[in-house]
This record gives C-alpha cells, sequence and structure tokens, in this order.
C-alpha cells in the first residue's frame, strides 16, 4: 500500500480505541465502524443530493448506495446549530461505516472522494453547498 495510503488509514483507524480493530476490519471485509465525535463529525444526505454537493466541496465524502447515503466528514468545532435542509442530517455521536481507503469505486460503500490525513469537509463551504442545491 503507497505510503500516503497508509497514513490515511492510520489517521481514520486513530479514531477507534484500539486502531488495530480497524485494520482487522479493512483486512476482512473492506470497511469498519468507527466512533463519530472523535475525530471528526458526520453530515449524512441522500446520495444523489451528496452527488450534487461533492462536487462543490473538497474534502472527504464517502457514498454508501445501499443505504442510500453519502457521509461528509467535517470537523470536530463545526456546530450542529445551523439551519439544515430537511434531508440532512448533522451527527456527533454514534458510529458510522468507514470503507478502506483504497476502495473509490461503487458498488458498495466508497469513498466518493478519499482523504487525506487530518483534511475535513469546511463546515462554512459545506453549508452553502447545501443550500445552493436544495434551492
Amino acid at each position: 500500500m503507497p505510503a500516503t495510503l497508509e497514513r490515511v488509514r492510520e489517521w481514520l483507524a486513530s479514531a477507534d480505541d484500539d486502531p488495530k480493530h480497524a485494520y482487522r476490519w479493512w483486512a476482512s471485509t473492506g470497511s469498519v465502524y468507527l466512533p463519530v465525535g472523535r475525530s471528526w463529525n458526520i453530515v449524512r444526505t441522500s446520495v444523489p443530493l451528496g452527488v450534487r454537493v461533492a462536487r462543490r466541496v473538497p474534502g472527504p465524502v464517502i457514498m454508501d448506495p445501499a443505504q442510500d447515503q453519502a457521509l461528509f466528514m467535517v470537523g470536530l468545532s463545526d456546530t450542529a446549530s445551523a439551519s439544515w435542509p430537511d434531508a440532512v442530517e448533522y451527527v456527533r455521536e454514534g458510529y458510522a461505516a468507514i470503507p478502506s481507503p483504497h476502495l473509490v469505486t461503487a458498488p458498495g460503500l466508497h469513498w466518493y472522494r478519499p482523504p487525506v490525513a487530518g483534511q475535513l469537509v469546511g463546515f462554512a463551504a459545506l453549508h452553502r453547498a447545501l443550500a445552493e442545491v436544495s434551492g
């Protein structure tokens, strides 16, 4: 695995109490449930809305076609108090299915845009893009 992908895996796995847990699941299934609210929060939309928004903002985005979910990874300091369109959910706790960084194509859970270690979707840009595409 290239060094940059390995750094991303390390960064993602660091959200888990036991990073080796993440590595084991990625090796056996290609994805792992990682806790939300430790290293990032999630903004969740439908896949069609998520694709339109993802074209407008940089940063890591996960697509889960089976669940009709697009997951935008945002920072912990970002606020949920913003007014969100009805089709959007801000998630600060719980778990999210996170694909291995090398899974970048459908079908199945995959990265629409894989992360760069530590880089997240900008909250203000995401909020603006959601408002633009939601009308």
